[in-house]
């Protein structure tokens, strides 16, 4: 019960901060803050994935699973993907290939930040 408590904390801390970052970055043309979140996140959770791979602590529940799992989203990348598409075929291609691209590097650069240690 204990560790769906600490996944529960961590993704309403997600959410909260996924929430403030789409205040604060409005863009109507392009998706810069959805972009921006699921980038973030993928390096967060690359350096988690690095520093934690051989520890069993809650810590990764908390924040990998419950903070990133709620800060990132792919449920709004896949409907603006759509909304784009709809509109404007390149920058939809461009917000998707900025999103698997960047966000692979993202998670690599964490992995490689935290194990190097």
């Amino acid at each position: 019960m204990k560790k769906y408590l600490f996944v529960g904390i961590g993704g309403a801390l997600g959410s909260f901060l996924r929430y403030g970052v789409n205040v604060f970055i409005h863009i109507p043309v392009f998706p810069l803050a959805t972009l921006s979140v699921n980038l973030i996140g993928t390096f967060i959770l690359g350096m988690l994935t690095g520093h934690f791979s051989k520890r069993n602590q809650p810590v990764p529940l908390l924040l990998g699973t419950g903070l990133c799992g709620g800060f990132t989203t792919m449920s709004t990348f896949t409907a603006e993907s759509i909304r784009l598409l709809e509109t404007s075929v390149w920058l939809s291609s461009l917000y998707i290939s900025a999103t698997l691209i960047l966000g692979i590097i993202f998670g690599l650069i964490g992995i490689y930040i935290s194990s190097k240690r």
